[in-house]
């Protein structure tokens, strides 16, 4: 694959991915700061977790691993062409300090991933498909994230993870987002749940506190999406999940983070509840005919 294919391949994935915004390849900028025309790979601007985004994407095609001064450069480049976001992408991967540059990087007008050109790969698939009794979902990772099948609990049936993070590593910094679905039948309303969930929280840090509201979803019918938001001082973490109501069940997924991170991951649990596809599971039973 040349550079070009390599570019224009990106520019697909993210078409795909952000069906609603304005998205432009090769878009000319005059920057803010430099007063010149700056060259963007791929400008995509809209509306995410209810704020504009303008998301600004470079492609590096390069023969060795990206160093923390093209990192530096980089910010400084979305900022002069007004982003609010950027993604940095490559195919030979990032030096340690790039990688830690970009991860631990404070200005809160920029947020920053950078991404291996093989991270794309399992986001272009339908993505993984978790269920409980009838109820059933295909769930999406968004940039930069991946979908970990593995049973983190009895009570999880899914966790969304930052690329090359083990889940009991994300478990344990408190970056990860977990899905679950739970059946009408035994608990009818998200009410219902919440109150449930409610025990377990406060013999879980008795400190802890709740905000609730209701949030607009970008699909489902025009269906809203219930946001708890729930701090535990105690232990020292973030809670945020959105419920969302359908006919036999009930999907909800919820970030864990902690506390120096606050909101930081919040557009990637937001862009997993708008992108998966609900699905009504049918069981097939056999049944062992005896003759006399």
């Amino acid at each position: 694959m040349n550079w070009r294919n390599y570019e224009h391949y990106i520019y697909y994935t993210y078409k795909n991915k952000y069906p609603t915004s304005n998205i432009e390849f090769d878009k000319k900028i005059k920057g803010a700061i430099s007063e010149r025309v700056r060259q963007v790979d791929l400008y995509i601007e809209g509306e995410i977790a209810g704020e504009k985004l303008v998301l600004i994407i470079d492609c590096k095609y390069f023969n060795k691993k990206i160093d923390i001064k093209i990192v530096e450069a980089f910010l400084g480049f979305v900022k002069d062409v007004k982003g609010n976001r950027g993604i940095l992408i490559t195919n030979k991967g990032f030096t340690k300090a790039a990688n830690a540059r970009a991860q631990n990087d404070q200005n809160a007008d920029i947020k920053l991933d950078i991404i291996e050109f093989k991270q794309l790969y399992p986001f272009q698939g339908p993505g993984a498909i978790i269920h409980r009794d009838e109820g059933g979902a295909i769930i999406q990772a968004p940039e930069g994230w991946v979908v970990d099948g593995k049973r983190f609990s009895s009570e999880v049936l899914a966790a969304i993870l930052p690329y090359g993070l083990s889940l009991e590593n994300a478990a344990m910094m408190k970056e990860v987002i977990f899905c679950n679905i739970t059946i009408k039948q035994s608990i009818p309303t998200i009410d219902n749940l919440i109150e449930y969930q409610d025990q377990g929280r406060l013999k879980f840090d008795s400190g802890s506190t709740v905000k609730i509201a209701e949030m607009k979803l970008k699909r489902y019918d025009k269906r809203n999406g219930i946001c708890r938001e729930t701090l535990y001082p105690q232990i020292g973490y973030f809670d945020w999940t959105i419920f969302i109501d359908f006919e036999k069940f009930i999907f909800y997924a919820y970030l864990v983070e902690n506390l120096e991170l606050k909101g930081k991951y919040f557009d990637k649990l937001f862009f997993v509840v708008n992108n998966f596809i609900p699905l009504e599971v049918f069981h097939s039973y056999s049944r062992k005919i005896n003759s006399s």
